[in-house]
């Protein structure tokens, strides 16, 4: 999937230090069959491995939610303003790391977090974190106001197909095959190993923004929704038998928070998928700190 070629300029010009992934493209995410992602590894033990703090952040869209051509479009005057505000409300939050859909609206809406932020985070763009490709022919309908057809087109005959790809677009298994290769990728080679469970009793379960435990790596995800929303059902219903969808969704710089402890010398055991056993090598338990909101499984 292509990145921007509009953003390159201001890649070049932002006094904030940006990076690309530069090996995003050694291999495509192909669909894969419904449930798979889910069928989780389990954690032997809560009390050793690598862990590491990560925090979801959408950015401003307009609604309808852009899709093909039209989701390169840049954030509104009020978009702007959200993200400002955003930035200005977690400046002194500690965050280590920014990860970034090369989409302009987000890329732009991790520089207003990186400005403000005393911590001078860096910002890392990476290809993985587009919001889903619904394809041509839902931007036609969308352009034209005629949203019920973009509705038919975009999810397909049947609900709660996974597996439905729309015309020249992805499906909702193909984005999260994304999301978890991104983090096997990126994000848990960012953790820290330690010997023994960090203390958690201070934290609460519905965190605010400055609340994260200590000496433990904080890094940041500002995507899209439906990107986002497929990601943190994968975190929580990491350890169910199966993937479950919710009706969740983000608000414009709504934010979600986990904890993740990484075991990669553990076993992950006989009942992980293969898909699971191949993307996240050894276990993985996630705590969530701040949930999305209200949102329910279907």
């Amino acid at each position: 999937m292509a990145a921007d070629s509009d953003i390159q300029s201001p890649i070049e010009r932002d006094a904030v230090p940006t990076t690309r992934s530069n090996d995003i493209q050694e291999s495509a995410p192909q669909d894969i069959a419904p449930g798979a992602i889910s069928d989780a590894p389990k954690v032997n033990s809560p009390t050793a491995g690598r862990y590491i703090t990560v925090t979801f952040v959408d950015s401003p869209s307009p609604t309808p939610t852009p899709s093909g051509p039209e989701a390169r479009t840049p954030l509104t005057h009020f978009g702007r303003q959200q993200a400002e505000a955003l930035g200005k409300e977690w400046a002194s939050v500690r965050i280590d790391q920014i990860h970034s859909s090369p989409l302009e609206r987000a890329h732009d809406t991790a520089k207003a977090l990186a400005a403000h932020n005393i911590h001078h985070p860096k910002i890392v763009l990476d290809e993985l974190l587009v919001e889903q490709d619904h394809g041509p022919s839902v931007a036609r309908y969308l352009r034209v106001g005629i949203f019920d057809a973009a509705a038919r087109e975009r999810w397909g005959p049947r609900s709660g197909d996974r597996s439905y790809r729309p015309p020249g677009g992805e499906s909702l298994n193909h984005v999260a095959n994304r999301g978890l290769l991104s983090l096997s990728k990126y994000i848990l080679k960012r953790s820290v190993q330690l010997t023994e469970e960090p203390d958690l009793s201070t934290l609460p379960t519905d965190c605010q923004v400055g609340d994260l435990p200590e000496g433990i790596p904080h890094h940041v995800i500002v995507s899209h929704n439906i990107f986002l929303c497929e990601l943190h059902d994968l975190f929580v219903s990491w350890n169910l038998p199966q993937h479950r969808t919710s009706t969740g969704s983000f608000e414009n710089t709504g934010w979600t928070r986990y904890l993740l402890c990484y075991d990669e010398k553990a076993d992950c055991g006989a009942d992980a998928s293969s898909y699971a056993s191949q993307s996240i090598r050894g276990s993985m338990q996630i705590r969530v700190m701040k949930p999305l909101g209200d949102y329910s499984f279907y």
